[in-house]
């Protein structure tokens, strides 16, 4: 992308941006809207600095760990022309992978999988051998958190908290699929954990490189300024897998990219950055119509705006601060929604959406709605 004239027209930029892999890339930047879900990873970076991805690159879309917001991000894509696998993709890649992998699986989401398996319905035989194997590991020796399975591999058995393993675990849960646009079959990632909103996954990468995203508001890179030349701050203590963090640098480094780490990035001195007046950042808005309420459209235009984070010991952190305007906001969505009865019927379909492409969620928990949410 040419930034010298993109403030003129950055809408034109997104929507030829995500053109080159989705249908209709406006109805996809307001669906993303609705289910605050935003691009992130090597595809954005690449909307700034173009060559950072290759034709393999995965899309990364990045949501709450919603079914509500998980179902709608799902019926945005797939409007887009996105085909999906279904819930148990994780266990035929499980399945298919090499012998002696190593795998790390959220002990809530074993017993999940496990679960549907044994209801009726028709399981991959290659699906059913793992599950029966974990099956009877869960059964038998409840407290083992490590399973062997008969080709080699292991599955590590984590908890929610899951800190320090990668996409698909305990720390961060996925749904994949692929492109269909003109032909095209790019892997898409729709990537969502508990308790965690979508800048905070991307305030927990492993360099400033990748701290980029485009949203139906916005264009953001946090450290536009490094990028551009592209060089890079790792930080070694944020929230990551480490092997998967340093295969990534290595993947970088291979497209010129330079990284390390300053001095001041591991002091202990807290620094505290705001999107709207960061030296190193660069913030393009779009013009879109999102379709949403004005409330809440201007809501979350000035939460992107005004996005602000620390930077101590290596490691980077979203301050989350919802002034009292916005949080009176998002509650008359939720007042409003508690006096009509509680869910709409087009509400319990998003939620079954989202069960059915992925076991991350119960029918008995409490989630909160999209309109709920402060969407960074």
């Amino acid at each position: 992308m040419d930034m010298a004239d993109v403030n003129a027209s950055v809408d034109q930029h997104v929507e030829g941006f995500l053109g080159s892999s989705f249908h209709s890339p406006q109805r996809l930047l307001r669906g993303m809207a609705r289910a605050n879900c935003l691009l992130s990873g090597s595809r954005a970076l690449d909307f700034f600095v173009p060559g950072s991805a290759t034709p393999s690159s995965d899309w990364d879309f990045y949501t709450y760990g919603s079914p509500y917001c998980v179902g709608l991000a799902i019926e945005a894509l797939s409007g887009a022309g996105v085909e999906w696998c279904d819930a148990f993709q994780p266990i035929r890649e499980i399945a298919t992978a090499p012998m002696r992998s190593v795998f790390y699986m959220e002990l809530e989401h074993a017993y999940a999988f496990v679960d549907r398996a044994l209801t009726p319905r028709n399981v991959d035989p290659i699906v059913a051998d793992i599950l029966v194997q974990l099956r009877d590991v869960l059964w038998t020796k409840p407290y083992q958190r490590a399973v062997l399975l008969n080709n080699g591999s292991t599955i590590h058995l984590v908890g929610r908290a899951g800190g320090g393993a990668p996409y698909g675990t305990g720390a961060v849960n996925l749904i994949t699929g692929h492109t269909t646009h003109n032909g095209s079959s790019e892997k898409v990632q729709l990537i969502f954990r508990y308790n965690t909103s979508p800048v905070q996954h991307i305030l927990a990468f492993y360099a400033s490189s990748v701290q980029c995203f485009i949203s139906p508001f916005a264009a953001v890179h946090l450290y536009f300024s490094l990028a551009k030349q592209r060089t890079a701050i790792y930080w070694p203590h944020n929230s990551q897998h480490e092997p998967s963090a340093v295969a990534s640098v290595k993947k970088y480094e291979a497209r010129q990219w330079t990284f390390s780490t300053p001095a001041n990035a591991l002091s202990s001195a807290i620094e505290h950055h705001c999107l709207a007046n960061s030296p190193y950042s660069t913030y393009l808005p779009l013009a879109l119509n999102s379709g949403l309420p004005a409330d809440l459209h201007n809501l979350r235009v000035e939460a992107t705006k005004n996005i602000s984070w620390q930077v101590s010991e290596g490691e980077t952190r979203l301050i989350r601060a919802e002034p009292r305007s916005q949080r009176a906001t998002l509650a008359r969505y939720s007042n409003n929604r508690e006096a009509t009865g509680g869910r709409s019927q087009a509400a319990v379909d998003t939620f079954n959406l989202a069960m059915k492409h992925s076991v991350a969620f119960k029918h008995t928990g409490c989630y909160s709605h999209a309109d709920e949410l402060v969407g960074i």
